[in-house]
């Protein structure tokens, strides 16, 4: 999920294998698309959307988020607007009552906020700061965008051309989703 050119779909073919159009102009991806991320044993669905701006939002993205246990944010933070998008991604999502949490099932923290709206939908989210390798100073970077949005996501420094952070995603992604593996044999013998 992420604002026009964040590099959503670019991630997307690097974890997954998939064939997600990829174009230097904004609005490349058109429709969902769905892939399988390899963490270990686990398959995580990670579906890359269209792109979110105040110019173009898809009617059925809030049905599109609904079943979704976990929410990917993808932002570049080279792009000198990237505050301006994010406080739009996160404003067209609260009118569909869609919130994207720092509050993650493994991780130690508060639990999220009671909130009135029974129907209000608060996704786990972690940003993804793409593009990291054209940033020497990332940190400085993510700090500002912190200190200016007032943002609490936790974040990971990702790069679909290095290969920066993306073994972290799935390990992430394993842990604050808190996945039980069950076996109904034990592994690599047959059954009883």
């Amino acid at each position: 999920l992420g604002p026009p050119n964040a590099g959503k779909s670019s991630l997307h073919a690097r974890l997954t294998g998939s064939h997600a159009v990829v174009g230097p102009y904004p609005f490349a991806t058109k429709f969902p698309l769905p892939g399988m991320l390899p963490h270990e044993d686990v398959q995580f669905q990670l579906v890359d959307l269209p792109p979110l701006s105040r110019t173009h939002l898809p009617s059925w993205i809030g049905n599109a988020l609904q079943p979704a246990e976990a929410c990917l944010l993808a932002l570049d933070l080279a792009d000198p607007l990237s505050l301006d998008e994010l406080e739009a991604v996160q404003t067209l999502l609260a009118e569909r009552r869609i919130h994207l949490s720092p509050h993650w099932p493994g991780e130690d923290s508060a639990p999220p906020p009671e909130d009135d709206d029974p129907f209000a939908l608060h996704l786990p989210t972690l940003l993804l700061a793409s593009k990291a390798d054209l940033l020497p100073a990332l940190d400085q970077e993510l700090a500002v965008l912190r200190e200016l949005s007032g943002l609490t996501l936790p974040a990971l420094a990702v790069s679909s051309e290095s290969g920066q952070g993306l073994d972290e995603i799935g390990l992430w992604l394993f842990r604050g989703l808190e996945v039980i593996r069950v076996y109904t044999k034990a592994p690599g013998r047959p059954p009883d």
